[in-house]
């Protein structure tokens, strides 16, 4: 059944079916990056906090364990960012009308940008909120 998929759309299936260097993967994972910074509003917005917090943290001489708490929460919202932009990219090639399961998908995956925002955001005042207050004190 998976291959009569398949061989609707051979382009696609024969894209799934290559074996690929891990070289090649790794182009294809950078090349998707890419088009999703450029194809995604919001993606701009996080890599501007994303340079806020990096400079700030900098500043202010974190400790191995802040940086690694700052650099998880950074990844935690871009993957989020990218899994939410592949699938609204996903539901706009299945179909262009209205569904109600495909807009509950997409919803889905905005709660997961937003969930992972928000806990980046504490975490960020966690590590950075004492030390951004004795420099300013």
């Amino acid at each position: 059944m998976v291959d009569e998929e398949f061989e609707q759309d051979e382009e696609v299936g024969a894209y799934l079916r290559r074996s690929e260097s891990w070289l090649r993967k790794f182009g294809n994972a950078c090349r998707g990056i890419k088009v999703a910074v450029r194809a995604e509003v919001s993606f701009f917005v996080h890599l501007f906090v994303t340079a806020i917090v990096l400079v700030t943290g900098l500043q202010l001489s974190l400790s191995r364990l802040d940086w690694a708490l700052l650099v998880l929460s950074i990844a935690g919202v871009i993957t989020a960012e990218l899994c939410n932009t592949a699938i609204e990219r996903l539901a706009r090639a299945i179909t262009g009308k209205e569904n109600p399961e495909i807009r509950d998908a997409l919803d889905m995956a905005s709660g997961a940008v937003l969930a992972a925002s928000v806990g980046a955001a504490v975490v960020g005042l966690i590590v950075l909120g004492r030390p951004l207050l004795r420099m300013m004190s």
